[in-house]
């Protein structure tokens, strides 16, 4: 990324399908519903960072208990269109301002996380909320859902 960064006069920008500082990084969709984050797309400047630079546009998606994991995502990819579209005369004639992002009240997750967060763990106790919105989370056709082990074997 480094000197490619530097390219540019005014930078690359990038779209998330999150609303920044919440779920950098991957499965924005599976980690608003399990944590309960506020959801939405935005549009940021680029840096060495992974989805960590100066935010220029958002935009809120309410979301409820008739979403799951395939809704988020869908819903975001249209979002994120819409929000360059209305984004992008302004970009075009500098005529936008950005903010940082403030880092430490968001999160961030790794594609690597996402097998062991969706176990359900049988000798655990779950409140019903945390459990409906594991299994909500992972629903998403043609993908695995969450997965438990009993006597070695997993399910």
């Amino acid at each position: 990324k480094g000197p490619l960064l530097d390219i540019p006069r005014n930078g690359f920008v990038n779209t998330h399908p999150s609303l920044l500082p919440f779920n950098r990084g991957k499965h924005y969709n599976f980690w608003a519903i399990v944590e309960e984050n506020p959801f939405g797309v935005t549009l940021h400047r680029a840096n060495s960072g992974i989805d960590t630079g100066e935010i220029i546009a958002q935009n809120v998606i309410e979301y409820d208990w008739t979403d799951n994991g395939e809704t988020l995502y869908r819903r975001a990819q249209g979002e994120m269109v819409k929000l360059f579209q209305e984004t992008y005369p302004l970009l075009r004639n500098e005529a936008i301002a950005s903010q940082s992002q403030n880092l430490e009240s968001g999160s961030f997750h790794r594609a690597s996380e996402l097998d062991a967060a969706s176990c359900i763990k049988l000798d655990r106790e779950y409140p019903a909320r945390a459990l409906l919105n594991l299994l909500r989370a992972r629903t998403f056709e043609g993908y695995p859902g969450c997965w438990f082990e009993e006597d070695g074997v997993r399910y």
